[in-house]
């Protein structure tokens, strides 16, 4: 077998070292399966709870549970483990974990780098345990040395169905025992419960065991055209040579059921499940509801709201509405005479709270627009067209609307009619959260928008030449967007043209970031929703709804590193290079993406990413270090960046830890330890040399 460095070891000089070794890998691995097995296969079938309410008293009135205290310990820390798993990131830790190793542990037979010993001993050891490849661990390699290359690729390929079939045994028996007893194959009462614990031990079986199987198949067609061979096996005659030959067919029909098959069965379930529907449905509503905000922020002033909520909504009731404008009139009118002048009416309305700049000019737009001179005495009939005007849009929407089907037309031409090339780059309004109205000093008048539409007249929108203040308390212009040619204005008769032309402008907005949408979960309010998460979960439950298709991608990610890429001109610059870009296209996707909900686990992706790419970037190096075939103290597979790569490829295991560490209590006050202490050191020290004051004596 190859030991360190790919040096050939003699199988009974280290018999005995391996036999301990498989000794200690079986006593301490294999209880630890069977435990696991049982918790998330066997257990829901029976419904059991670890500290769940006792059935019946144990010998003596106690229950057994308390009766025996280490076998309550062991529960307690089953159920916080099993609940962290089912409940919390803990799972996607795992997989992005097993998806590091996967791919790190597959750069010894991909490239063609003479890594460090420690280093490619560790990538291999790591590939075996992240691929539940046994006959690859220490102590076992040995007892794989007379299997030839057939019966190691059907012990490959045949193993994934045999636990799948292992997998089905619980929910078979449920189903037995409800058509037995109940008359129905869903009637055992713990069904449901069951079967979606297999769907997810299944879903999991498929990911862990996806690179590895597919390595198998496929590199059942890498041959050594020189001395027409496999590559996997120098014992074996390439099976391109012998197309009719059992190894080839059965590579073939495996690659089918694999490398093609798995991806493709997962698509077409998350579509049969119509994840990606509910997904466009779920953002569709954010964005429509983000719109409308925006459309409210842009369209309310505070001269609008002062008055609407003055005068109430007209659509309530018109007959009350003229009543209160006209004793909002007689209000103003303190001289009886029976009409106002614009100083009066300007005056009034600042004594309301209306402090916005240019008041009087926007209300001798909003009066021209409708012809009636400035200079004019206004008389109540104009005064209720112009408060009319300016609080109509305050009622047109609440802002927790979120569905255009279930908008009025009257609400859809307000959306269209709007001019969003004006909408300015502050709209910003975030999902599942109500906005209150901005200060005056961010919106336009209450006629700043003059619109050809009648009905838009009076619009509290934000005027082209809007300013605001710059962060450095200069003054600054606000750009108008570019306009979108190709968003043409709908027909204001067809709600259709109309619904579709809204939620377009929505995507443009949010592509321009003008219209900013917060990531959005998978909360179970959709039809459907909540019966794809119970099957397929794993797969996008824990990343935003437009990314659900994350994990195909990095899947497919996963089998180009594993397994494509070693049929890429092997050996060559070209192949370094590939490899290389893809993994550097994966890092800066997952910079851009953020595709997790969780922020820890964006950082945890990217941090595996990030050491995939130095650890490649390491073996390039290698291969252009002038000594590449020395192993002298001095060389640079033997330096101390040697020791480093190995180092941090280690620390990849142990993030998650860290990260939970950091966002403990303890870590807090630990820190705020350290800073005090520090704080205290240096003052003592500049005390002493004479540049500082005494130090104040820190609490004991």
């Amino acid at each position: 077998v190859k030991g360190n460095g790919g040096t050939c070891v003699a199988c009974e000089a280290t018999a005995e070292q391996d036999g301990a070794i498989r000794t200690a890998i079986i006593v301490c691995v294999g209880p630890l399966l069977l435990f696991f097995f049982w918790a998330f296969s066997w257990r829901p079938l029976f419904n059991l709870s670890p500290l769940g309410p006792a059935e019946g008293p144990a010998k003596g009135g106690e229950h057994w549970s308390e009766k025996y205290t280490v076998t309550r310990w062991v529960l307690v820390a089953y159920r916080g483990v099993s609940e962290w798993f089912r409940d919390s990131s803990l799972l996607h830790y795992v997989k992005i974990l097993i998806a590091f190793y996967n791919i790190i542990g597959t750069f010894p037979k991909v490239f063609n780098i003479y890594w460090p010993d420690a280093l490619n001993e560790g990538m291999v050891i790591a590939n075996s345990i992240t691929k539940a490849d046994v006959l690859g661990l220490p102590g076992f390699k040995c007892l794989s040395k007379d299997l030839d290359y057939t019966t190691r690729l059907l012990i490959n390929t045949v193993t994934p169905i045999l636990m799948t079939l292992l997998l089905m045994v619980p929910p078979l028996l449920a189903a037995v025992y409800g058509l037995v007893r109940h008359g129905s194959v869903f009637g055992h009462p713990n069904f449901a419960g069951v079967y979606t614990a297999f769907c997810y031990c299944h879903l999991f079986l498929l990911f862990l065991y996806y690179p590895s199987v597919s390595i198998m198949t496929l590199h059942s067609f890498r041959c050594d055209d020189k001395l027409e061979v496999l590559t996997s096996d120098y014992r074996e005659r390439c099976p391109l040579l012998d197309t009719g030959g059992f190894i080839f067919q059965w590579a073939v029909a495996f690659t089918f059921i694999y490398p093609v098959g798995i991806p493709l069965s997962m698509y077409l379930m998350l579509r049969w499940y119509k994840v990606p529907e509910i997904a466009t449905l779920k953002l569709n509503k954010v964005l429509v509801r983000n719109l409308i905000l925006l459309f409210k922020k842009k369209t309310t002033t505070r001269e609008s709201e002062v008055l609407s909520q003055m005068v109430g909504d007209v659509a309530a009731s018109e007959s009350l509405f003229k009543e209160r404008v006209l004793d909002l009139f007689k209000m103003i009118d303190k001289d009886g005479g029976g009409t106002l002048d614009m100083e009066e009416l300007v005056s009034a309305f600042k004594k309301f709270g209306m402090t916005a700049k240019g008041l009087e000019r926007k209300i001798s737009r909003l009066m021209r627009h409708y012809g009636i001179d400035t200079k004019d005495e206004i008389t109540p009939e104009q005064f209720e067209i112009i408060v009319k005007k300016m609080t109509e849009l305050f009622y047109l929407f609440t802002g927790n609307e979120d569905s255009l089907d279930r908008l009025s037309d009257k609400q859809l031409k307000a959306l269209c009619r709007f001019k969003w090339s004006r909408a300015g780059d502050d709209g910003q309004a975030a999902p599942q959260a109500d906005r209150g109205v901005d200060s005056s000093a961010e919106r336009g008048g209450a006629s700043d928008h003059e619109s050809k539409h009648e009905d838009d007249a009076g619009m509290g929108l934000v005027s082209p030449g809007w300013r605001r203040p710059s962060v450095a308390g200069g003054q600054g212009t606000t750009p108008p967007l570019p306009k979108r040619s190709s968003l043409l204005k709908p027909e204001l008769e067809n709600r259709r043209e109309m619904k579709l032309w809204i939620l377009q402008t929505a995507k443009s907005l949010r592509a321009q970031k003008v219209l900013k949408v917060a990531p959005i979960p998978w909360d179970g309010t959709e039809e459907g929703e909540m019966h794809a998460i119970e099957r397929m979960g794993p797969m996008f439950v824990a990343y935003r709804v437009d990314a659900w298709h994350t994990e195909l991608k990095s899947n497919a990610q996963r089998l180009a590193m594993t397994s494509l890429l070693s049929f890429f001109e092997y050996g060559t610059a070209s192949q370094l290079f590939v490899g290389f870009l893809i993994l550097a296209t994966s890092l800066l996707m997952a910079l851009r993406t953020q595709p997790y909900l969780d922020h820890d686990l964006n950082n945890f992706q990217v941090y595996s990413y990030l050491i995939e790419c130095v650890t490649l970037l390491f073996g390039i190096c290698i291969l252009s270090d002038t000594d590449v075939s020395s192993t002298a103290a001095g060389g640079f597979r033997s330096g101390p960046l040697a020791f480093l790569i190995n180092f941090v490829c280690a620390t990849v295991a142990f993030f998650p830890l860290v990260a939970l560490f950091l966002k403990s209590p303890r870590w807090d006050s630990w820190r705020r330890a350290i800073r005090t202490a520090a704080a205290h050191a240096v003052s003592t020290l500049l005390y002493k040399l004479g540049l500082g004051p005494e130090p104040v004596p820190g609490p004991k």
